[in-house]
């Protein structure tokens, strides 16, 4: 299980792979401090555990999982601790993952075993990794944070191990690769805090950056949700806070936009440059989220494609925010495509599946669409 060992003397292979495994490392700290903090808000801090650079010889060890450890307390009262293991190996047996349950040392400056974490019947334990899971493992599999593994399907050789009622409380997040990760942390910056694609890498880096230099501290590294947040305003996102909403000024047609929005599902938000039309669009972007408390905002602009706004999945209501799809300040190349399937998407428009769009109004004359909009 887990990455091979490090050959003798030190190879600039095994080198390489404790590296990667504690990028992995610090990318699942940054999906869990976005998720925790800013999506669900189950929590208003998240710790990281430090980390050395001899730690990073821990992730070529099998079945040790690397020294970043998160924890949170979250909203049900519960400590949530996280620890994470990138592996190319075979999926976790419940062999396996008992002994690395037991991982750990007593002794002074030691890292002590999960297990002792667990001696607390409000705690719970996750460990995220890149590989499966098999066997009465299998029985420990979740696919999120929050989610509480099926207390029936619980090992009951871990029982021998864990003593204070562990059924619910131990569980695996499994085949988190690395492109999974990564898919994940996108959906979030794109769909849910909405940061413009130019800026998605740069908020990226400099999340890692954040991560890296809180596990470098000899004590724990606390992040806190109102520093998160900062971090993603600095890059273009917005939360429900966001001090310009907060501080908005409605203009006179606010309310008649509102009405469309509610009686048509679909409202265009035009007029010339620098009139508030995006914070207008925002606003009815977060009156629609704060009426059902479930409505998922998913942002597009220009650089995408009409079919992003056709969801493979239906996770629930969703509003479609798309942002000058034809080009901000002039027409962009292939804005036809807008032009031809835009309306088409607006006759369907249900409850379910709603559309808050912003456009210039000379640009909107340009693009032909005539009055296919004029709703």
């Amino acid at each position: 299980m887990g990455v091979s060992g490090k050959a003798a003397g030190g190879s600039i292979r095994g080198a390489a792979a404790a590296q990667l495994g504690f990028d992995y490392q610090l990318d699942v700290s940054i999906l869990a401090a976005l998720q925790l903090l800013l999506i669900s808000k189950a929590a208003t801090r998240l710790i990281l555990e430090p980390a050395s650079e001899e730690d990073l010889e821990v992730d070529l060890e099998p079945n040790v999982p690397g020294r970043i450890e998160s924890s949170a307390t979250l909203a049900g009262g519960y400590k949530l601790v996280v620890q994470v293991k990138r592996s190319t190996g075979e999926p976790w047996s419940i062999d396996d993952f008992a002994a690395l349950l037991k991982h750990g040392s007593d002794k002074p400056g030691g890292r002590r075993p999960a297990l002792h974490h667990l001696n607390d019947p409000g705690t719970r334990y996750l460990l995220v990794t890149s590989a499966d899971a098999k066997g009465v493992a299998r029985g420990l599999l979740v696919e999120g944070f929050e989610e509480a593994p099926d207390m029936a399907r619980f090992p009951a050789s871990l029982r021998t191990i864990l003593k204070r009622s562990p059924e619910g409380r131990v569980a695996i997040w499994g085949k988190m690769t690395e492109k999974q990760l990564a898919s994940d942390i996108r959906e979030l910056m794109s769909d849910l805090l909405h940061v413009p694609k130019v800026e998605q890498q740069a908020l990226l880096e400099k999340l890692r950056a954040e991560a890296k230099r809180r596990t470098r501290t000899p004590q724990p590294g606390v992040w806190a949700r109102e520093d998160l947040l900062a971090t993603v305003r600095d890059h273009g996102g917005f939360l429900a806070s966001l001090p310009s909403l907060e501080q908005f000024v409605p203009p006179a047609n606010f309310d008649q936009r509102a009405r469309l929005l509610n009686e048509k599902n679909a409202v265009v938000v035009r007029g010339p440059s620098g009139t508030g039309k995006t914070q207008a669009a925002l606003k009815l972007c977060e009156l629609a989220r704060q009426r059902d408390g479930a409505t998922e905002i998913v942002a597009l602009g220009a650089d995408d494609s009409p079919t992003n706004a056709r969801k493979l999945i239906d996770k629930g209501p969703t509003l479609f925010y798309i942002d000058d799809p034809w080009g901000q300040y002039s027409l962009r190349t292939g804005h036809q495509d807008w032009t031809e399937q835009l309306p088409r998407m607006l006759a369907r428009a249900s409850p379910t599946h709603r559309f808050v769009i912003t456009s210039r109004s000379d640009i909107l004359r340009g693009a032909h669409v005539g009055a296919a909009l004029d709703a």
